[in-house]
């Protein structure tokens, strides 16, 4: 549930901070009367897209079998975790050209009197953090579907929009106890753990299937200070992948993916926007 709120709180948290953005424009350009539709076009077209490609990934599922299935499930974990990490690494270079390109969109609608591109905006940025949305709670869904128990997922989405709706109305409301940049790096400081989580489990899945080697069986063993079968371990994994005794090739496959972070995030660019405060 968890690690539900988290991911459906911070994407549904960007897609409500960029339509915000573009509502404002609109109002501040005097031209909300002619742009609101399109805005809605944008909104509507954004969570069809989501929705397709949802329905592609149950189609999907539905259709492998076997060792076919077990490839596909830990591919879409390799592939969650590169997304996580690809749009930490965006949000910090382009969070501030986000209310820029935003607002300059909204002049040039209005010039040309044309509003297609308030559309488009809206659909690729609903679009996106829906279908970033479903790549990450693929997994979720999987272990729902297993266990034939959908109430924490469905309350985890429900609250994750909820706190979404009540932090983008805060900040819009002026109150700057809460930073569009603080809560971007503490939320992405979470969801990596998280994508440190999903290496975790499909290097696990490569090593049970024989086709990556464990090289060390049990490079440690921590399940008698902490276990990840007890309560508290299995809320760890859920949010970070912990795992009491994990082999070898797993914990270099999880420092690959925080150095591959590390070097990512200081390549040149990388932090053109990180120390500008968006408020």
């Amino acid at each position: 549930m968890l690690n539900t709120f988290l991911v459906v709180w911070r994407e549904s948290f960007e897609a409500l901070l960029i339509l915000g953005i573009l509502a404002a424009a609109l109002r501040k350009n005097n031209c909300w009367q002619q742009g609101r539709t399109h805005l809605i076009y944008g909104c509507l077209g954004g969570v069809s897209l989501a929705a397709l490609l949802a329905g592609a990934l149950l189609y999907t599922q539905t259709e492998l079998q076997g060792i076919a299935l077990e490839h596909f499930q830990t591919a879409m974990l390799f592939v969650a975790a590169w997304l996580v990490l690809h749009m930490c690494l965006w949000m910090k270079k382009h969070s501030q050209e986000i209310f820029v390109k935003s607002n300059q969109s909204v002049q040039l609608s209005k010039e040309t009197g044309a509003f297609y591109g308030i559309a488009v905006i809206a659909c690729l940025a609903i679009g996106r953090e829906g279908m970033e949305t479903v790549l990450f709670l693929y997994g979720s869904t999987l272990e729902a579907i297993e266990q034939k128990n959908f109430g924490p997922l469905l309350m985890g989405a429900c609250f994750g929009l909820v706190a979404a709706f009540v932090t983008s109305t805060i900040i819009s409301k002026g109150l700057r106890f809460i930073s569009y940049k603080w809560f971007f790096r503490i939320s992405s400081g979470f969801l990596l753990l998280m994508a440190g989580g999903f290496v975790i489990s499909g290097g696990m899945r490569l090593v049970q299937a024989n086709v990556l080697p464990a090289i060390v069986e049990r490079v440690w063993d921590t399940s008698q200070i902490l276990n990840d079968a007890s309560w508290f371990g299995k809320i760890l994994s859920m949010l970070t992948g912990y795992v009491s005794a994990p082999s070898l090739i797993v914990v270099f496959m999880y420092c690959g993916f925080w150095a591959l972070y590390c070097y990512l995030a200081q390549k040149p660019g990388a932090k053109t926007q990180q120390d500008k405060t968006i408020v």
